[in-house]
């Protein structure tokens, strides 16, 4: 008895990792497999009643209680994470909209100037010999145009 429950704790461990990055539907299956095999395993060890006659009925009803508590836990789960980010999107934009008016206004007023960052541009080199030196394969970055100021208009 004492391996069967080891052996469902680690399936219902592994599920449980598994369930990390997953799309809500995935997620409220999930949740309904690990409930009933939660509710399975309860209603297996509970009193079978005399001569173990309510065992199966016993696993039958954890299953079906602990699919129903599975699937509405990882519901309510899932909803939770798609408010917050759905939260955190709009404040995203909003945040942008506020810098980029802030920015408008500056720039009517006579604002800062832009800094326009500079081009680069990279190169292999292989492998080489200089001298009787090894130089292993490597990238050389050269400026193509320095970083410069830009008036806003």
């Amino acid at each position: 008895m004492k391996r069967r429950a080891k052996l469902l704790s680690w399936i219902v461990l592994i599920a449980l990792l598994n369930q990390g990055c997953s799309t809500p539907q995935s997620s409220v299956a999930t949740g309904a497999g690990i409930g009933g095999l939660a509710g399975a395993g309860v209603g297996a060890i509970a009193d079978p009643g005399p001569g173990g006659n309510n065992r199966f009925r016993n696993v039958v009803i954890g299953a079906a209680a602990g699919s129903l508590v599975g699937a509405g836990t990882a519901y309510a789960i899932d909803r939770g994470n798609h408010d917050a980010t759905e939260e955190g999107k709009k404040q995203g934009r909003k945040e942008a909209e506020d810098e980029a008016n802030r920015r408008n206004q500056m720039n009517g007023a006579g604002g800062a100037p832009t800094l326009v960052p500079p081009k680069t541009e990279a190169k292999w080199m292989p492998d080489s010999v200089r001298g009787s030196t090894f130089v292993p394969g490597h990238f050389e970055y050269s400026i193509v145009s320095p970083a410069r100021w830009e008036a806003q208009q």
